[in-house]
């Protein structure tokens, strides 16, 4: 079994708690999650992490977006010695975040949206990224 799909029980539970701990514990792990390049990753992108993402970002609490904002800036940030290889999910997480919203979503999650797209865009350094990438984000 892989890693990802045994972190998934603990992380959909702790990602809904009301307990702010918990949800520190879920953004946590989910970053890890995110940035690494673990057998079965890709695989879990549409059934599972996007759909987590997605409700991250469309959930009402406002008490934890440092903490998800930290998550998501994680995943986006360079690998190796000098963050020049890129996570194997960065494009996902960048298409997720600029998906737009449902029209009838409260200010509060539309502010959250934005302060995760600045968290990942502030990872993300031009001089060290892929062409296409530049590319995409233009």
């Amino acid at each position: 079994m892989p890693i990802v799909v045994a972190l998934k029980g603990a992380v959909d539970e702790f990602t809904t708690a009301k307990e702010r701990s918990k949800q520190c514990v879920a953004a946590e792990v989910l970053a890890g999650v995110l940035h690494s390049d673990v057998d079965g990753l890709l695989g879990e992108w549409e059934s599972w992490l996007m759909p987590q993402l997605k409700n991250i970002i469309l959930a009402q609490s406002v008490e934890s977006v440092p903490e998800w904002a930290t998550c998501i800036r994680y995943a986006v940030t360079g690998k190796g010695k000098y963050g020049t290889r890129v996570p194997l999910l960065r494009q996902k997480i960048l298409d997720a975040l600029m998906t737009p919203l449902p029209p009838t979503v409260a200010t509060t999650v539309t502010a959250k949206r934005y302060a995760f797209l600045a968290a990942a865009l502030i990872e993300i350094s031009p001089q060290k990224m892929p062409v296409a990438e530049i590319q995409h984000l233009r």
